[in-house]
C-alpha cells in the first residue's frame, strides 16, 4: 500500500516538474537553461577537475602509505585526465611566518587588540510604543 502511495506521489511530481509552466517555462526547462549558462559550465568543469585530482591524492596517498590498491578501484590513466597531477609543496620550516615576524614581541596579538562591540541601545522612536 505504501509502495502504490509512493509511486503516485513521485508521478504527480514528474507531471508538475516537466509539464506545469511556471512562466515561459516548467520548472525543468528553467533548470536546464540555468545548467546552459557559462557559470555553470565552469562550474561543472570545476568540480570534475577537484574530483580527478582528489582521487589521485588518494591514490598516491595510498600507493606511498604501502596500503593496496583494490582491483577496479584506479583513477583514470594519467594522460587521460583533464588537468595534470600539482607537484607536493615543500613541508614548511619552522622559522617564523611574515605574520609573526612582523607583530611585537611584547605586545598581545592584533586579534586581542579589538575594540570591544558598540553597545545597541534603543532610540526612541516618538509616540508609537
Amino acid at each position: 500500500m505504501f509502495i502504490l502511495i509512493k509511486v503516485v506521489i513521485l508521478s504527480f511530481l514528474a507531471l508538475v516538474v516537466f509539464f506545469v509552466p511556471l512562466g515561459s517555462r516548467p520548472l525543468a526547462g528553467h533548470i536546464r537553461a540555468i545548467w546552459a549558462t557559462p557559470e555553470s559550465r565552469e562550474l561543472k568543469k570545476a568540480l570534475t577537475d577537484n574530483a580527478l585530482m582528489l582521487e589521485t591524492w588518494i591514490e598516491s596517498h595510498r600507493a606511498l602509505s604501502g596500503e593496496p590498491v583494490p582491483a577496479g578501484t584506479t583513477a583514470m590513466e594519467p594522460e587521460k585526465r583533464a588537468m595534470p597531477v600539482p607537484p607536493r609543496s615543500p613541508q614548511p620550516t619552522p622559522e617564523k611566518s611574515q605574520a609573526q615576524a612582523t607583530q611585537p614581541a611584547d605586545g598581545p596579538p592584533a586579534a586581542a587588540m579589538r575594540r570591544p562591540p558598540k553597545s545597541r541601545a534603543r532610540k526612541p522612536r516618538g509616540d508609537n510604543p
